[in-house]
């Protein structure tokens, strides 16, 4: 805010705010969203979450707010400032408006390594995996390496098609060195992605199948106008060398190789 009033501008991302910030605003509860018991059995060491404390949210209870700055100008001076902002905490319009909008299955938004607002369910299969964190290689990523992450993750012992992308506080338009300060996620389970791409690969087959049926409809015709004429005469020559005399082909209206080839036979087997 200091950074907002020397330089004027208005400035707006993110903001991880302590418990007692919220507090102050009777909205300690709805921030503290505490850290959640999840099962790593079976998981990497790279699936797991780092261990607690590597990142600070204090304990379990900041809180993730998005916020705007716009300083207040009086005769050319700034002589205050505007702010506003939402806590994001246990906020779920944001991730739910999102599946909503997009038929994306799944929607986060991490403080830092930690859910506080999300539609992935708990291990429980009843609640939302709030409290719950990221594995390392999503964190490692996105929160230090400030890359996008794609691709298949393990969510809660469930594995996800995802996308990560790093939030960013207004230090950012201060200093292109500031580090994310949460994660914003969307995912398919892979099982539905699996049974999607089933029912498109069982379309194409029906697709398929319907165009190498309509390819039978007009090929067997065709062959058959082909085969049938060969018969006869592999029929003709097999009578020809066994010295029978005065044989002819039937007449034809073919004007291909074959109708050709018919019509110089007859005609070699004149008397």
């Amino acid at each position: 805010m200091i950074q907002a009033i020397a330089r004027g501008q208005s400035l707006a991302g993110v903001e991880l705010l302590p418990a007692t910030f919220w507090q102050r605003l009777g909205l300690a509860e709805q921030a503290t969203v505490g850290l959640r018991e999840q099962s790593v059995a079976g998981l990497t060491a790279m699936q797991r979450p780092f261990p607690e404390g590597t990142f600070d949210i204090n304990g379990g209870a900041a809180g993730l707010a998005i916020t705007a700055v716009e300083p207040i100008r009086v005769q050319g001076r700034v002589v205050g400032l505007a702010l506003v902002g939402s806590l994001l905490n246990r906020n779920y319009d944001i991730v739910d408006g999102l599946r909503d909008r997009t038929s994306v299955s799944t929607a986060t938004l991490f403080a830092q390594d930690w859910r506080v607002s999300t539609n992935v369910p708990y291990q429980d299969g009843q609640t939302r995996a709030i409290g719950t964190r990221v594995s390392q290689e999503v964190a490692e990523r996105v929160l230090i390496q400030q890359e996008t992450f794609l691709g298949s993750a393990n969510i809660i012992g469930v594995d996800y098609l995802t996308g990560y992308k790093p939030l960013y506080s207004f230090q950012k338009d201060l200093d292109s060195q500031a580090l994310p300060i949460g994660i914003a996620y969307v995912g398919e389970p892979l099982t539905q992605v699996r049974q999607a791409l089933m029912d498109l690969t069982l379309t194409g087959y029906g697709i398929g199948g319907g165009v190498l049926a309509i390819a039978a409809l007009i090929l067997i015709p065709v062959a058959d106008s082909f085969s049938k004429p060969l018969q006869r005469l592999a029929r003709f020559i097999q009578q020809v060398r066994d010295g029978n005399q005065g044989i002819r082909l039937p007449e034809t209206q073919r004007q291909d190789e074959v109708g050709i080839l018919f019509q110089e036979l007859n005609q070699w087997c004149l008397p």
